[in-house]
Formats: C-alpha cells, structure tokens, sequence
C-alpha cells in the first residue's frame, strides 16, 4: 500500500528487494521523527496480516478525545499488540478493544503509561511522547512478524528531506509529492541538499513521462542528472538528520523516565 503523494524515482529498483517473506506486514521508520511510517506498508496475503489491518481500521472508531494523530497513532498501539511470542493469530476476537485486550503485549504497565500520553495528548510534543512510549515497547517485544525497517533502509523517503536530490544506488520512492508544494528549482538549489521542510519538492526527471509509458518496462526515464548528488553526500546529509532525531529520542526518553 502506498500514499496517493508517493511516486517512483529510480525505475531501475523493484519492490522485492524490501519483502521479507517470513514475515506478515513490513513498516519502516521516519527519518525525521521518532515514527512508524503509517502511509506506506507491505503486507503478505495472510491470516495474521488480515487481522492487523482490520484491527488497524477499526480502531478510527476508538481514537481518543484527544490530540492523537489519527492512523498514525493508532498503528503505533496495534504494533505491540502482535508481539507476544505464543499469539495465535488465526483466533476470532468479538472485537478491536476484546482484540486489544487479549494480544497485550507482555509489556503491560508500559502500554497503559503509552495509552495515557495517547489520552492527555494535546499537541504534536505530547504525541511524541506516545510514540516513543510505543518504540520502547516494541523495542522490549519477543519474536514477531511484523518487520520495521530502520531509517533509510525502506522503500521510500520524503523528498524534501534531501532537497529532492537522489542517487539510483540507494533511492526508490519519494514521498510528499503533492503538485500543490511543487516548485521549479534555481541555479543555487543544484548540489543543495537542505532545502525548504514540509514539503516542497522539484521535479526529478527532465521529460515527464506519459501515463500510457507507465506500465512499460523499456521505457527509458531521462531523469534530471542536476538533482542526482553522490552518494556519500546524500547518506552523510540524512546521517546528520538521523542523529538529531536519536538525540532527541534519548533526551525525551530520559525525561520521561521509561
């Protein structure tokens, strides 16, 4: 599943390369906070994984009266609901809270501490500490199998993040492609990997592709050589943002006291 704002940079790389086929659905991690990517999954055919997403769904009808981030918040309670090493998943449940309840992780006290912050949240700082609540219980969870990727190593990223330049050997997707935040870059932008955040981007390819070459594997793509940047620029740009973000993590972590 994919965002309606995700889109295909390097058409050389295939979805495959990111399938674990041991494992039922596959998240992977935000560069720039401390989430799990909720726009974008890959999830197996399966009891286990029919089950997560229609718990998932169903759980827009139990958010909180609060600040909560939506689907974002909410898979970030379902996700330690699946860690508990003898859970039969092909069980029936009468219900999202009867699921919830009965696939608890063993990480109990922590999960009622994560469902508090979710409850009393009212700003997007609140939420963070929610998130971190759940990432330190998933983090303490037994054999799984649900798959997140950590930062960088998934199948896609926010474009903005890199200023929208790219490299074939490591990018596949990008995300927040919204035409709205769409913009034509200057002559300084080239080489300029920190750029405007949320969200704007420039156009990677030099001629737009028309949507009947879309499903054409011989179709060559004549991408913008000006906004492909090497690759150790790029990893050391985001290695940068990586840290800011765990340094952020460790100092909430720490004054939360988990």
């Amino acid at each position: 599943m994919i965002d309606a704002d995700i889109g295909v940079v390097n058409e050389k790389r295939r979805i495959e390369e990111f399938i674990d086929w041991d494992k039922d659905i596959i998240f992977y991690e935000r560069f720039f906070n401390f989430e799990v990517t909720a726009g974008t999954y890959l999830a197996k055919n399966s009891e286990a994984a029919r089950i997560f997403l229609q718990g998932w769904a169903e759980y827009e009808d139990k958010l909180p009266a609060s600040f909560h981030g939506k689907d974002q918040g909410a898979l970030h309670v379902l996700v330690p609901l699946l860690n508990k090493e003898n859970q039969r998943l092909s069980s029936y449940f009468e219900g999202i809270q009867a699921w919830l309840m009965q696939t608890l992780a063993p990480e109990s006290k922590l999960y009622d501490k994560c469902l508090d912050f979710w409850i009393r949240s009212k700003n997007y700082d609140d939420l963070s500490k929610f998130t971190l609540c759940c990432r330190e219980a998933m983090n303490s969870a037994g054999p799984n199998t649900v798959l997140i990727l950590k930062e960088g190593k998934g199948w896609c990223r926010d474009a903005w993040l890199t200023n929208s330049h790219w490299n074939p050997e490591i990018d596949f997707m990008f995300h927040a492609w919204k035409e709205v935040y769409k913009l034509t870059y200057k002559k300084e932008d080239i080489g300029k990997l920190s750029g405007g955040e949320f969200y704007p981007w420039f156009e990677t390819l030099k001629v737009s592709l028309k949507r009947s070459q879309c499903p054409k594997a011989d179709v060559d793509w004549i991408h913008d050589k000006n906004l492909i940047a090497p690759v150790s620029d790029l990893q050391a740009h985001l290695n940068r943002r990586l840290q800011n973000v765990e340094h952020s993590y460790n100092l909430l972590k720490s004054k939360l006291n988990l």
